[in-house]
């Protein structure tokens, strides 16, 4: 249902995005993803040819917001190839925009390292690890523990816990307390789908 009655898809990889691309959406937008008719879907894991087959198939548009780690541009760029090459799709710029992360980056590397969310982030661990406590002296020694984590360390802590530190994370980008810009809370590829939506004329 998600797929077939929208104006448009987003896919991407996992659990992370599934909570936080449709916050950062909220924010972009200032209206929901649902509001607007397109479905933000995760394929959990890279098999995204069935999902881009069947929505093209009844002309719905697709975009991807894809990892860049590891060998993920080459797997996701030879998918497309195949589909492009072994069925009558032709993905063509109106109907398909792929968009990758930095390169070497996951999802969870861009929040840390390419945008101003560290403070965010760490939020959203103390209130995974605290399991909704409102004991003060708890809450604050797991604060200054987390906050002093490294960068790395930091991005190891959040791959441990995508499933759940990731819903907290998409509350506090919503809310968006300090009135960032999108471009310090949205990475730029997620930013890049976002402006393809509008020349789709599908927001």
């Amino acid at each position: 249902g998600d797929l077939l009655f929208s104006k448009a898809l987003v896919l991407f990889e996992g659990v992370t995005e599934e909570q936080i691309i449709p916050a950062m959406f909220q924010l972009y937008f200032e209206k929901s993803n649902f509001c607007l008719g397109i479905s933000c879907i995760s394929v959990a894991g890279k098999n995204y040819p069935p999902f881009i087959k069947i929505a093209n198939s009844f002309g719905i548009p697709v975009c991807i917001i894809s990892d860049n780690d590891g060998t993920t541009y080459q797997e996701v760029t030879s998918q497309v190839a195949k589909i492009r090459t072994n069925t009558p799709l032709m993905l063509s710029d109106n109907e398909f925009f792929c968009s990758f992360l930095s390169d070497g980056k996951d999802i969870e590397a861009e929040l840390v390292e390419n945008l101003d969310l560290r403070s965010e982030v760490v939020s959203a661990l103390v209130k995974t690890e605290t399991r909704g406590s409102e004991n003060p002296q708890y809450i604050n020694n797991k604060t200054q523990k987390i906050s002093k984590l490294s960068e790395s360390e930091l991005i190891d802590k959040m791959r441990t816990t995508k499933a759940s530190y990731a819903s907290f994370l998409a509350d506090i980008i919503s809310a968006n307390v300090d009135n960032k810009p999108p471009e310090m809370v949205i990475p730029k590829a997620v930013i890049a789908v976002f402006e393809k939506l509008k020349e789709w004329s599908k927001v």
